[in-house]
């Protein structure tokens, strides 16, 4: 698919494209179907992408390999975070990973399998309860109340 949009060529100044074509590439040992966007300079026929474009790019191909393994994204994991009122280190803490991980996550790192079901469990209000009971004596008190 290909469209005019309103930016410019940085090479010309003339006619930009934006483009959107069916790819593959190799993620962790595995083909992931994406779509893949570039810009198209109608002068020159050079195809380019700039950080933001590459960032969706690179979102779709992390989306599709969470979707097939089951692994929830990164909105999903502030919402959760949010909805148990907890801050990402207590999160980090819960679920046994480094004190900055969970926040990595939330920012769009993709975990490992095994992390990433972990992460799905936690998604869910008992099994969350049950690794809050197992971590207790990393918390004071006052923490653990809250």
């Amino acid at each position: 698919m290909k469209r005019i949009i309103d930016k410019k060529s940085p090479i010309t100044g003339g006619v930009l494209e934006l483009c959107t074509v069916p790819a593959i590439v190799s993620y962790r040992g595995e083909s992931i179907p994406y779509e893949r966007s570039y810009y198209h300079c109608v002068d020159t026929g050079m195809e380019f992408a700039d950080d933001k474009l590459e960032a969706a790019n690179l979102k779709r191909i992390y989306d599709t390999y969470r979707h097939r393994h089951g692994i929830p994204t990164a909105e999903d994991l502030k919402r959760m975070r949010e909805r148990y009122g907890i801050p990402s280190t207590a999160m980090s803490i819960i679920l046994g990973l480094g004190e900055n991980q969970f926040g990595l996550y939330e920012e769009g790192t993709v975990p490992t399998l095994s992390v990433g079901r972990l992460l799905a469990l936690a998604m869910n209000p008992a099994n969350m309860m049950d690794m809050l009971r197992s971590s207790r004596n990393s918390f004071s008190d006052k923490q653990y109340a809250k």
